[in-house]
Parts: structure tokens; sequence; C-alpha cells
């Protein structure tokens, strides 16, 4: 799959068309609509790749409009434009930012949250006598 269908895709599983306020962060939305700003000017002229990103947006649970979606940005080329391959990667790594796993430690007396860590959860607890 090339590279910018793939940051549309990862936004689209993490909310951004769900038009639920707050559910995606700033960054993402806005490094979204940079992306979509430049396929825009870039490919407004050529129909079938805007029209795609649109139909695509309306629908992003279907397996059909996200396989036209990756056909037709790979058929036009999307991502060997300079411009927007960097806007997809600014995407790909708002979203990594936002959405990076957390490990959980929970102890006797509290639990930490290490970011960035393995989605894993370690639990202690210590036994005293009585």
């Amino acid at each position: 799959m090339e590279p910018i269908s793939t940051a549309i895709i990862a936004a689209a599983a993490a909310g951004i068309f769900d038009g639920v306020k707050g559910a995606v962060d700033t960054a993402v939305t806005d490094a979204y609509a940079g992306l979509k700003a430049l396929i825009v000017n870039r490919f407004g002229t050529t129909p079938p790749v805007v029209a795609a990103l649109e139909r695509y947006e309306d629908t992003p649970d279907s397996a059909r409009r996200q396989s036209e979606l990756v056909a037709i940005f790979a058929e036009h080329g999307v991502a060997a434009d300079t411009d927007i391959a960097a806007a997809g990667h600014r995407l790909a790594d708002a979203l990594t930012l936002v959405h990076q796993p957390v490990q959980i430690i929970v102890h006797g007396d509290g639990a930490t949250i290490v970011p960035g860590a393995h989605a894993t959860i370690t639990v202690t607890h210590t036994f005293t006598r009585k």
C-alpha cells in the first residue's frame, strides 16, 4: 500500500472522520487538513483522486472505498509528490505521538504509566503478615 493512503486510513481508524469533538488530537486533524489541502491543490484537476478521497471520508468503514482510495492514489502517483509525501509523514508522525502505546504498572500504592512502552500491564502486590 502506498504511504499516503496508509496515513489517511490510519487517521480514519483513529476517528478523524467521526465528527466527535475531541476524538482526535488537534495535531492529527491539523496534519490531515494540511495533507488534504495539498492533495486538492495538486490533484484538483484530476477528479478521480479528490473524488476517491471525499468518498472515503464519507464512508471510512467501507472496504470498497478504502480499496478504491489505495488504487487511485497509486495509479495517479500521489505519493510521488514530495510536498504531499512530507505532509503524509507529518500525519503519520502526529498519529504516532497521539496514539503511542503505554505500559501501565500497578503497585500496591498506585500505578505508573510509561509512555511509549509496549502495551503491557504488570501487577505487583506486596503481602504483609499480620
